[in-house]
Parts: C-alpha cells; structure tokens; sequence
C-alpha cells in the first residue's frame, strides 16, 4: 500500500519520532509510507492555501494517514478545528482513505460551570460540535486515540464510536537497560523526560525532592518546545532549584539551596537510550488527564525501566493492562516522595516492574501498530451512521 502520513520531522517534536517509528514498521511490512512535513505556515494557517501541496501530493497514494495535534492546523484551538474540518473534507472528495491518530483530547467543559453565550468557553464548544460533524459526516474518514478514556470522551462529544479505532502509544522493540543494585545508602537518581511543559508534573518532583533524603537526585532531561518559546514552566523549574519555591520571580524570593546540588537540568539530549541508563527510577508526575499519552513513558518502558506515574486516566489504563507502573495520585507531592523511596529500597519491586515493562512492550508494537493502521485504511468506507440536515441521521447502507 502506498501512504502518505502528514507530520512533523527531522525536528524536535515526539510526535515526528512516533511517526518516524511508524514509518519504519510500515516499510519493514513492504509498505510505501513518505512523509509530508508540517511546516511553519500550517501551524499559523488562517485558510488551506498551505496545505494546497500536500492535497496535490495525496492524489498520487492510496491512503493518507494523519498524526493531528490542534497547532499543527492553526494558531488557535477553534482555527485549528475549522481548518481540520475542512482539510479531511477536501482528502473525502479527493476520494482517498484516511485515518488520522488524535495525540491531544479535545477540551472539555468544565465541571459544574455553565457556559454563558458569547463567552470564549461557548465558542470553542459551538466549533467542538462543528468539528465532530464534519467528522461523522465522512465516509473514508477512521480515528485513532490513545487508550478507552480518550474513547469514551470523543464518544461522548458526539463522534460515531464505528469510526475510532483504540490503541495503546506503540513501544519500540524491548531493549532492556542494567538495573542498579543499590545499598540503603547509595545515590539514587531520578528522572523526567521530554519536552518541559507545566501539565507534566515538574512542581511536584521538586516538592518531593525537598521531602527525600540527600542520596535522591533528581535529572530533567529535556528542553523548552521550540514551538512554545513563551513557556514559563523552565523558569520556574530555575526559581524553585534556587529558591525551594515555585514562582516566576526567583530573585525575590528568599535563598534556599536544598535543590541546588541534587537537581541537574541537562536540556536536549539526542540519545535517550543513554541517558536513560543513568537513571534509577523515571518519574512522569503529570498533573492533567488531557495528554492522550506520553512518548517519554513509552521509551522508558521499552528499556525495562521503573516508572512512578500519576493516575491520570491514560497511565491508569497503562497501569492496568501492564501492571507496569506504580502510581500516584494527581499533585501529591507527599505521596510521590513516599513511592519513590519506598520503591528504591524494594529491588524486588524494582525488577518486578522492569520486567513488565518490558512484556507490555512487546504486546504493543509498533508491527502490530502498523497492521492495526493498514487494515483500517484498506477497510473501504464506514457504513455506520452518519449525520444529515436538521439533526435527523441516515445510514450509508440504505
């Protein structure tokens, strides 16, 4: 089959290497699967005119697969969505089948808030609900997300629950790292990886850094996103390595050098595998349920490393059907501290978990990935309902 897959690459974006891993499985299975890269002008796309050659590019495959996240189609959530909509419109009358992996949930509405007509909030509902038809709406279109919860909310946004396809985030073939045997004295390093972003949980490593003893050192391996340059989180992280306090102004706040020497920022790093195998324990302390998933995790699984999460909804499901994370509750920094010390002195745990990790790893290839994706593009159009004028539904099949 000939594809064609719409994405970032040959940048730093852990959406490009997914599919770059994906690239390589779909060509190992005899498969042709080139890449269109997301440029600078989709991100910041007010119509299509910049994804007028990526259309004309798609003519000549038989199928297109898409790796979506909202600032690859605009530079706000509902511009991102009304260029979407019209995109996958434009791939159905081109008459190609397409199937695009959501990285990122949609937006929900907050809880037990009403949302007042003409707000921001309704806005973005009113372009949520467009989006969705347009998706119902297409015969060749199929969807893929990371894990039930992000299924069951597309469901319950209204998206044709015929047209989703769940999956685990793939893992690279299992490539176990060493673990350290460690004395009740000796140094232990933790480790968080990926690009900084506040959701990912770096306050509460830093809390629990200051409830551990001195042998705990903790390693933050990543950079700033360079589509996100305005982020404040890696200042922060600075302030409270120097301060012990959170805030965006560390020079007013009062010195404290607990962190100093036990917290190492190294910035990009271009082989994980190597920094990985310094590391004891990888920490993904999230503090949001919304990420669909996480790369970093995924790589630290298929090494065979010990990974203390947070429950969010995606690492439970992980959680569950591996039994390969200890887990903890969202922003409880006390409770972090506790499973990390608890876990470096149970080298049976350690190993216990390791070896799941690994197990899991083999469960969720990319090989079987690459099936699953083929399989759903070669399935001809979906004959499930869809939505017609004034609300009624029809089915394709009449």
């Amino acid at each position: 089959m000939r594809i064609l897959s719409l994405s970032t690459q040959n940048e730093p974006c852990g959406i490009g290497d997914v599919n770059a891993a994906l690239q390589i499985a779909m060509q190992e299975q005899g498969h042709v699967y080139d890449v269109h890269r997301v440029t600078a002008e989709m991100r910041a796309a007010v119509s299509l005119a910049p994804y007028e050659a990526y259309l004309k590019a798609v003519e000549t495959y038989d199928a297109t697969l898409i790796q979506h996240e909202f600032g690859f189609f605009g530079p706000t959530h509902r511009r991102s969505m009304r260029n979407f909509s019209a995109l996958i419109s434009k791939i159905e009358a081109i008459g190609k089948p397409m199937l695009t992996v959501l990285h990122t949930n949609i937006p929900q509405k907050p809880a037990n808030r009403p949302l007042r007509w003409g707000s921001e909030s309704q806005k973005t509902r009113r372009a949520i609900k467009s989006f969705i038809r347009a998706m119902n709406r297409l015969a060749l279109a199929r969807f893929v997300v990371h894990g039930e919860a992000s299924r069951a909310a597309m469901i319950r946004n209204g998206l044709d629950p015929g047209r989703i396809i769940r999956i685990h985030l793939p893992m690279r073939d299992p490539r176990p790292l060493p673990l350290a045997g460690r004395g009740p004295d000796d140094r232990v390093t933790l480790g968080i990886f990926g690009f900084i972003a506040d959701y990912k949980g770096y306050r509460n490593a830093l809390e629990a850094m200051l409830f551990l003893p001195e042998r705990f050192h903790l390693r933050i391996v990543g950079s700033r996103h360079p589509k996100n340059v305005n982020d404040l989180t890696l200042n922060r992280i600075l302030g409270m390595v120097h301060t012990g306090r959170w805030t965006d102004r560390p020079l007013e706040a009062p010195a404290d050098t607990r962190l100093r020497e036990r917290v190492t920022l190294t910035g990009f790093v271009p082989d994980v595998a190597a920094a990985l195998a310094d590391v004891d324990i990888v920490l993904a302390p999230y503090t949001e349920h919304h990420p669909a998933g996480s790369a970093a995790l995924s790589t630290s699984l298929s090494h065979g490393k010990p990974v203390i999460a947070s429950a969010t909804s995606s690492f439970v499901e992980v959680g569950n059907d591996g039994d390969c994370l200890k887990l903890v509750a969202l922003n409880a920094p006390f409770e972090l501290a506790k499973a990390i010390e608890d876990l470096a002195t149970d080298h049976g745990e350690m190993s216990r978990l390791s070896a799941a990790a690994l197990d899991f790893s083999r469960r969720n290839s990319w090989d079987s990935c690459a099936r699953t994706f083929v399989e759903a593009l070669q399935a001809g159009p979906h004959a499930g309902p869809r939505p017609s004028w004034f609300g009624l539904r029809r089915s394709l099949s009449l």
